[in-house]
């Protein structure tokens, strides 16, 4: 999978995402500002699971076009 990784775009994305975190991971009716889960959480999941699942699918679904 490393030959089909752009770091450069994952940290990007992973950039975006604790962003995005920042500001949705808060329940506004909590006066206490306390987050549902931590932008650093969300990230680790990308990481570990998210991102590595994408590119395990994208490889078969080009694998499958090359047998039709």
């Amino acid at each position: 999978m490393k030959n089909i990784t752009n770091s450069a775009v994952e940290e990007k994305i992973l950039e975006r995402l604790t962003k995005k975190a920042e500001v949705y991971g808060v329940d506004p009716t909590n006066e206490s500002g306390e987050r549902r889960i931590t932008p650093e959480y969300l990230v680790k999941i990308y990481k570990e699971i998210v991102i590595p699942i994408t590119k395990e699918v994208e490889v078969e679904y080009l694998l499958r076009r090359l047998e039709e």
